[in-house]
């Protein structure tokens, strides 16, 4: 059985960057993922928008490179844990965990220039060149949330 997503879209949000009492870094953000089909009714693409959780050093690089509108695809798994709400029942989380980050490009500019984009390296929005995409690969993410190395 694989348990694996893969998932392209934007930051719907500037990332959400913690460190536990322990010390280890964890970073929330969601992302918005269009369909591949249309609404039958206004005939426009639907969208979802899951959340995401990641870990260790990729937690870092997500909430130092990323902003709202960043373009980013993930790799990771699903994890559901149990636990037990204020009344006693049993509640399942579902978390999607984000192991490998590759960053896109920055959302497009609304603007009059043609090529105002040509400042931050990305003429009439294409695809960044390779130096400039960051790819953070963790080797090794147990139940819980720790990576122990990434790979650049």
């Amino acid at each position: 059985m694989i348990n694996r997503i893969l998932l392209t879209g934007r930051l719907t949000r500037d990332p959400h960057f913690e460190i536990t009492t322990t010390g280890k870094r964890f970073c929330r953000f969601t992302v918005a993922s269009k369909r591949n089909f249309r609404d039958k009714k206004t005939n426009k693409y639907e969208s979802d928008f899951p959340s995401f959780i990641c870990f260790g050093d990729v937690a870092s690089a997500v909430a130092d490179y990323l902003k709202k509108g960043d373009s980013v695809e993930l790799e990771g798994t699903i994890q559901t844990s149990i636990y037990k709400n204020d009344r006693g029942e049993d509640v399942y989380q579902t978390t999607l965990v984000a192991e490998n980050v590759y960053f896109g490009s920055k959302p497009k500019k609304q603007t009059s220039a043609p090529n105002d984009n040509a400042a931050d390296g990305f003429v009439n929005n294409a695809s960044p060149p390779q130096s400039q995409t960051q790819a953070y690969h963790p080797t090794d993410i147990s139940v819980g949330g720790e990576i122990s190395g990434v790979q650049y």
